[in-house]
């Protein structure tokens, strides 16, 4: 074999498998929490602050920095806001009683994360130092 033949197709051999690297990081397997709730509506922490009636009882989408405590857990505008307890800037989250989800203090908090749930402007029996709540569906 000529070792331009070779040396060709060593070259289209690397690319091929540079491209079904790049094929399998986009696979659909990580994509899926956004697939899996397309009901959700993508909307700003701000946009809740600001107009809470017009997202009361509807599928949300928000990202924001989440704190897991016992009845203190929240997602807030930014990291900013949890070190000064702004509360009021975000919403309360938790889970519906008997819903599938749960929140694991391992695994989400003090992060940044995408939360997908219902949100309620004035919830029964939550606390009034957040902004309205969350219960969630899904969070990633």
């Amino acid at each position: 074999m000529k070792p331009h033949l070779f040396i060709l197709r060593v070259v289209v051999l690397i690319l091929l498998m540079v491209l079904l690297g790049g094929l399998a990081l986009a696979s659909p397997s990580r994509l899926a929490p956004l697939q899996q709730i397309p009901r959700n509506k993508d909307v700003s922490i701000i946009q809740l602050i600001a107009n809470p009636e017009k997202f009361d009882g509807k599928p949300v989408l928000v990202t924001g920095f989440v704190h897991v405590e016992f009845e203190g857990t929240g997602v807030y505008l930014n990291k900013e806001d949890y070190r000064h307890g702004i509360e009021k800037n975000g919403p309360a989250i938790g889970v519906e009683q008997g819903g599938k989800f749960v929140i694991s203090k391992k695994k989400y908090a003090s992060k940044y994360c995408s939360i997908a749930g219902t949100f309620r402007a004035n919830p029964n029996g939550s606390s009034s130092l957040w902004s309205g709540s969350i219960s969630v569906q899904e969070m990633w």
